[in-house]
């Protein structure tokens, strides 16, 4: 696991371990990186922002974030399914619903090449069905075929600042 700020080059490793499922002492990948997050956690007191991938879509890692009151922006697969308006949705039916009303375009290098991405984004607030914090639905248009959806427990203003950080912190990982 490493640190990072946006808009920083710096990068900081923060923890790194090995681990075989083989081990007798094993017990899940979910406790491995529960682990980490609780030993940087407490060394940070709590302050930074957690950022994970599509992997990091697991109830068994939600549940332990959300009690430990620690931030987190987390990229959702898209079949799992949320609150919002009082009403169950799956997750990738609340994107394609999402008005996205701020426009950016940037630019990543590819295979050496630049590629300009043409980006609207929006969110939406939203709970998981058995858990009873706020959450917003960051969504995010451009990229490839499929919106990107981030599920985030930062607070969100009206205006773009706050969501562009955000897709900034994600892409940042």
């Amino acid at each position: 696991m490493i640190a990072s700020e946006v808009g920083s080059n710096k990068i900081t490793p923060l923890f790194y371990s090995l681990y075989s499922k083989d081990a007798p002492d094993f017990t899940s990948e979910n406790d491995k990186i529960l682990e980490a997050i609780d030993q940087i956690g407490t060394a940070v007191q709590n302050r930074g922002i957690w950022v994970i991938d599509r992997g990091g879509d697991r109830d068994a890692l939600y549940e332990p974030l959300l009690k430990n009151k620690r931030d987190f922006i987390i990229s959702l697969v898209g079949s799992r399914n949320l609150i919002t308006q009082g009403k169950p949705a799956r997750s990738l039916w609340l994107a394609y619903g999402c008005r996205l009303p701020y426009q950016k375009s940037i630019v990543k290098i590819i295979h050496g090449k630049e590629v300009q991405f043409d980006l609207r984004f929006g969110c939406t607030p939203v709970q998981f069905p058995e858990m009873d914090a706020p959450l917003n639905l960051v969504v995010v248009k451009g990229f490839s075929s499929q919106p990107m959806l981030l599920l985030t427990t930062l607070k969100i203003k009206p205006g773009e600042k706050d969501l562009w950080f955000i897709i900034q912190a994600y892409m940042k990982r």
